[in-house]
């Protein structure tokens, strides 16, 4: 990626590589300005680097504890200063801000991690302030283009109005540590504050450089702001006035980016692509799994966490980044529409395609959390996804919750509601082979679990399905009580908006692969995981099992 100085604009005087910013651009061996050498710095991995790439206008970077995201988030000082464009007196310059909630934190690791690279001694620069208060840091370098001067305050907003705080700087860069601990108003008044500086200093005023904001964060629960504007909504296409915000920044500032906000996600530390390996002790997060599910969630899985007094019921089988679709899905004409329904109160649907490598792709979802919607009403919303979003499809299997077909659910005269729905509709609805809650989790268990080719998962969502999404990760939960138990009814929590629409999903899922071959797949899985245990067991406490299921023998 070439990045130019500037928002994407061409610098008459020079431009870098983006790579070359930091292995060649501050070597400063002769200290004339500063004795100290960056050009050592490398980058923890592939995601920290594509965030320090980017120039929106608000950046984030998630990820586990000791994967290098704040190191990563200070040097963006580093690197934006160097692609300031020129002052009159050939001298660039930058202002940056850090900020913390409190200032015991920021005097704990924000300022602590600055002073690895930049001491505050007098051969480095001018620092000044101290415990429990804003500090300055002034330092000045070169490359080979001339001198520069960052000026880097940190400061912590405390018990301060967010709006009154952000008042007092002028700045070009604002760094959020810990960013999931400040409101989403406090961001906005930062965004507000940067880019005032130092345009009356320029050899030409009316030069573009950026101007942003940027934070990182270990995972946050789901219900926080960041997952709704940062995951949730850059998921879905723009709106129309981010499209026109952006067409103007990029005709009056040169802005290279199509969206205001972007979201950077770094693996699992546990993954084999995981950042910053190379600098944490072996057995690193290792050591860590003995904490509750949760912590180890959101801080070594790098997943959203969710309530504490739940248990997400497809916990061990569903990964968000493998299952849901980085954007929006489009359904492929001519491939027909499976669609599945759960009835009641509160009635959901869930639409997918099976594409031709066996992939079943959900695109998206009928809730209505608050209920009082009767089948009269459902089938017009029915009626409508079909013809605003699968206009070009023909309808495969509809299966249904086979409760809805009884008496006793009867709505609207003499028919029942799935009668009525049919009737409605037009749809050939059928009732799903069983209503048993451990057969229905078991068919979307599997789903969750099979790779196409070892690597494609069998079952994607689109973005746009955010209450299918919630509830997977969170929402559809079994409870768990006081003593930190599972719920010994092993039942899911019936929660309107969620749990409705993952019943949707068994139904057709169970509908379309069918009972039996639901429960033999659900056989093989026990036993295998009985041999598996046995496998690490010693030979004395070994299960024992009968004859007919030992070796290869398949009981199905």
């Amino acid at each position: 990626i070439l990045l130019n100085w500037g928002w994407g604009v061409a610098n008459p005087d020079f431009e870098y590589d983006y790579d070359e910013i930091i292995a060649e651009g501050l070597a400063n061996p002769d200290g004339r300005y500063g004795k100290f050498d960056v050009s050592k710095f490398e980058y923890p991995g592939s995601t920290s680097f594509a965030f320090a790439a980017s120039n929106h206008v608000l950046g984030g970077l998630m990820g586990p504890v000791g994967s290098a995201k704040t190191t990563t988030a200070l040097f963006e000082h580093i690197t934006r200063a160097i692609r300031m464009p020129m002052c009159r007196d050939n001298w660039r310059r930058y202002k940056g801000l850090v900020v913390r909630d409190k200032y015991r934190d920021l005097y704990k690791s924000s300022i602590p991690s600055w002073w690895e690279w930049f001491p505050p001694t007098k051969d480095i620069g001018e620092w000044t302030g101290g415990q429990d208060r804003p500090a300055k840091h002034v330092i000045v370098f070169e490359d080979k283009y001339g001198p520069i001067e960052l000026e880097m305050h940190f400061a912590a907003v405390g018990d301060q109005n967010a709006e009154f705080f952000f008042k007092g700087f002028n700045v070009i860069g604002i760094q959020f540590e810990e960013m999931d601990g400040f409101t989403k108003e406090a961001v906005m008044y930062a965004i507000s504050r940067v880019g005032r500086y130092p345009t009356r200093l320029l050899k030409n005023p009316n030069y573009p450089y950026w101007r942003g904001v940027w934070g990182t964060l270990n995972a946050p629960d789901m219900d926080h702001w960041i997952y709704e504007e940062l995951v949730e909504k850059l998921s879905a296409p723009a709106t129309d006035a981010e499209r026109q915000a952006v067409a103007e920044l990029r005709k009056d500032w040169g802005y290279d980016e199509d969206r205001l906000f972007a979201f950077f996600k770094q693996p699992s530390g546990l993954a084999p692509d995981a950042e910053n390996l190379k600098n944490l002790p072996g057995g690193y997060y290792a050591q860590m799994m003995g904490n509750e599910k949760w912590w180890i969630r959101r801080n070594v899985l790098n997943e959203f966490g969710y309530a504490r007094d739940g248990e997400p019921v497809y916990r061990d089988e569903f990964i968000d980044d493998l299952h849901f679709a980085r954007q929006y899905l489009k359904p492929v004409p001519g491939l027909p529409v499976d669609i599945g329904i759960d009835a009641g109160g509160h009635p959901a649907a869930a639409f997918r395609q099976v594409m031709p490598d066996g992939q079943r792709r959900y695109y998206r979802e009928i809730v209505n959390p608050r209920g009082g919607v009767g089948p009269t009403r459902f089938a017009r919303q029915v009626n409508d996804v079909l013809m605003t979003v699968f206009p070009d499809c023909p309808v495969g299997e509809v299966y249904a919750d086979p409760s809805c077909f009884f008496g006793g659910d009867k709505e609207g005269g003499d028919l029942n509601w799935g009668e009525t729905v049919r009737n409605l509709t037009g749809l050939k609805l059928k009732p799903a082979p069983s209503n048993e809650i451990n057969i229905r989790l078991d068919s979307v268990r599997q789903a969750l679990d099979g790779r196409i080719d070892k690597t494609l998962p069998e079952i994607l969502f689109c973005p746009s399905m955010k209450n299918t999404r919630r509830g997977m990760n969170s929402k559809y939960r079994y409870y768990i009580d006081k003593q930190n138990n599972v719920d010994a009814d092993k039942k899911p929590e019936k929660k309107g908006g969620y749990s409705d629409v993952q019943d949707a999903i068994q139904y057709i899922e169970l509908g379309a692969a069918g009972l039996s071959a639901i429960t033999g797949r659900s056989a093989r899985r026990k036993i295998q995981a009985q041999q598996r245990l046995d496998r690490l067991r010693p030979e004395r406490n070994r299960t024992s099992m009968p004859r007919k299921m030992a070796g290869d023998f398949n009981v199905i």
